[in-house]
Parts: C-alpha cells; sequence; structure tokens
C-alpha cells in the first residue's frame, strides 16, 4: 500500500500560488518511500466530479524531490492552478523504471475557497 503525507499546501484560496504542495510519499505502513535515483516523480490533480485534470506535470516542470530519502517532493502551485474554488483530488506518481502511484487506494484532498478579493 502506497500513501501520501501533507506536509502543507491541502488548503488555499482561490488564486493562491503559496505555500507550494509538500508531501511525504510512503508505503507499507507509513515507511518512507526512497526517492534516491528516481527519474521522473509526476503530479495530477483534477476537480472532484470532472473527467480532465487541472494540474498534468512532472520533475521536468513544477515538482520537485525536497528529500529524496524521505521520500519528500514538492509541487509548486501555477498561475490558473488554484483559480477555481472546489475541492480537488491529487496523485503523485513515481517512475524509476516501475510505475507506483501514491497514493494508491483514493486519493489525496485539496481544498480550495473562494477568495474574497
Amino acid at each position: 500500500m502506497t500513501e501520501v503525507y501533507i506536509i502543507e499546501g491541502e488548503e488555499l484560496k482561490s488564486g493562491d500560488t503559496e505555500p507550494d504542495l509538500v508531501v511525504k510519499l510512503r508505503k507499507d505502513n507509513a515507511n518512507v518511500f526512497d526517492l534516491s535515483g528516481t527519474p521522473t516523480v509526476s503530479f495530477y490533480m483534477k476537480e472532484v466530479d470532472e473527467d480532465d485534470l487541472t494540474v498534468d506535470d512532472d520533475t521536468s516542470g513544477n515538482v520537485s524531490i525536497e528529500d529524496a530519502s524521505t521520500g519528500k517532493v514538492s509541487y509548486s502551485w501555477q498561475s490558473g492552478d488554484t483559480d477555481i474554488a472546489g475541492t480537488y483530488f491529487f496523485e503523485f506518481a513515481v517512475d524509476d523504471g516501475e510505475t507506483r502511484t501514491f497514493p494508491n487506494n483514493g486519493y489525496g484532498e485539496i481544498r480550495i475557497q473562494e477568495a474574497l478579493q
């Protein structure tokens, strides 16, 4: 089993690009997933009940491996990513010769509230 432990960035106001979404990727009863030598980590996000992805990005774009040995990765929000208030599902995919999805049961969840401005 794989899971995502959210450190920060799961609650935003519409239009916000900070804080980044920072998570730890874990497997097998909360053990960290070591990303050392991992060539690609991708981030996918879509609004609940929608089919189209809002975000489809990887480590050649706005996904960063912050600490490979602890499985810590981040996604830097881009202009347009958080413009529409709502609840969003997300997942990370790691491709190191094998593809693993985090979490592999359900999704991570982000809430974007409507900004007053």
